[in-house]
């Protein structure tokens, strides 16, 4: 709510809000403070200013948000994920967010679960990453995540687990 007073009060002010951690007694006053601060800078850094951004949601993005070069975690999703287009992106992070399963995967998608079947193997075949491999599938949720927090990712109707 006071972002959005202070965008009504100020148009052309983008106001970035982090949140810290929960503290349940004075004495994480501080680090709290220090997670907001972090939280906010990285959120600023990333391209997202005006948003609100809590550590406590932020999950991966923790870790993501102490690379201090975005371009470092760019190159990183480009070099995993290659050139893959929108479709195969949108698909990718559906099938994962809905546990490697085509059954689920293609009811939000609205499609056929052969399709999303398809979809997969095209995106192994054209990244060269085996999905049977936890340290492939880390890397490519990993890079998904990156392309996800900076925005980059296509607007999809994969939207509803996360």
């Amino acid at each position: 709510m006071c972002v959005q007073r202070i965008g009504a009060l100020f148009p052309n002010a983008a106001v970035t809000v982090g949140v810290g951690g929960i503290c349940r007694q004075p004495a994480r006053i501080a680090a709290s403070y220090e997670e907001a601060r972090r939280t906010a800078e990285a959120t600023q850094r990333l391209g997202r200013h005006g948003a609100v951004a809590v550590f406590d949601e932020l999950g991966v993005r923790r870790l993501l948000f102490q690379v201090p070069d975005v371009g470092q975690l760019r190159r990183f999703a480009r070099e995993v994920l290659g050139d893959l287009g929108d479709e195969y992106l949108t698909t990718l992070r559906c099938y994962f967010r809905e546990n490697n399963s085509p059954q689920r995967a293609s009811r939000i998608l609205h499609v056929h679960p052969n399709t999303v079947n398809y979809r997969i193997r095209r995106v192994a075949e054209l990244t060269g990453h085996d999905l049977d491999s936890y340290r492939d599938r880390l890397a490519l949720q990993v890079a998904l995540e990156i392309l996800e927090a900076l925005g980059d990712l296509p607007p999809g109707r994969d939207q509803r687990t996360r």
